[in-house]
C-alpha cells in the first residue's frame, strides 16, 4: 500500500514536472524564433533600403 501511494505520488511529480519543462521549452522556442525572424527580417528590410538608396544615390550621380 505505501509503496503504491509512493508510486502514484512518483508518477504525478514525473507528469508535473514533464508539463512543466514543455511549457518552458515551448516559450523558449517561441521567444526564440520570434525574436530571430522579427531581428532578421528588419535586418534584411534595411540593407535592402540601404541598398536601394545607394543605388539611387550612383543613378543620380551617374546621370547627373
Amino acid at each position: 500500500m505505501c509503496l503504491r501511494q509512493y508510486d502514484i505520488i512518483f508518477q504525478c511529480d514525473l507528469l508535473f514536472f514533464i508539463i512543466v519543462v514543455e511549457r518552458y521549452i515551448f516559450y523558449f522556442y517561441f521567444f526564440f524564433w520570434f525574436f530571430f525572424l522579427t531581428f532578421f527580417l528588419c535586418f534584411l528590410f534595411f540593407f535592402c533600403f540601404f541598398q536601394f538608396l545607394f543605388c539611387l544615390c550612383d543613378l543620380c550621380r551617374y546621370y547627373f
